[in-house]
């Protein structure tokens, strides 16, 4: 029972990103070009609510209540919200359409120069030199391997 209060937050992310996929504009377009805007926000709150409701009754059970109205909140406001936006991550370049290895490369591999760098502030705060060295050794390695190709000689 005394860990179940960190759980809560957990429950929170979980709401979140089940609520964020169903706020997708393209997903939404069906429904909101067919009923009218009354009905629409009527579906995608129901919508939202089952989604949500086991965590509100698990929380209930727990006796969470300002945490799980909290989260019937969230979910009747994220209702009433589409995500339009495209959440790609653009890195832009002098280049444009055809940019060097190093930039291609970075772009390919951001997620595990990411892990790799939180590897190396793990081992700075455990204090251990050896693992600390391998992530280093790492990321060194993975941005040799991006010029591993011989340039287009249009930009050299």
């Amino acid at each position: 029972m005394q860990y179940f209060s960190y759980f809560v937050y957990l429950f929170y992310g979980i709401a979140i990103l089940l609520l964020w996929g169903t706020s997708g504009a393209y997903r939404n377009l069906f429904l909101h070009s067919q009923l009218s805007d009354s009905i629409y926000y009527k579906i995608r709150c129901i919508e939202n609510l089952a989604l949500v409701s086991m965590m509100v009754f698990a929380l209930l059970c727990h006796s969470y209540f300002i945490h799980s109205i909290i989260l019937v909140i969230l979910a009747i406001g994220l209702a009433f919200f589409n995500n339009t936006k495209n959440n790609a991550l653009m890195i832009p370049t002098p280049f444009y359409r055809y940019p060097f290895e190093f930039t291609i490369g970075f772009r390919k591999s951001l997620w595990i120069i990411g892990i790799l760098y939180l590897l190396h502030i793990w081992a700075c705060i455990i204090d251990n030199f050896g693992l600390s060295i391998f992530s280093m050794i790492g990321i060194i390695i993975i941005v040799f391997n991006f010029y591993k190709e011989n340039d287009n000689p249009y930009f050299v």
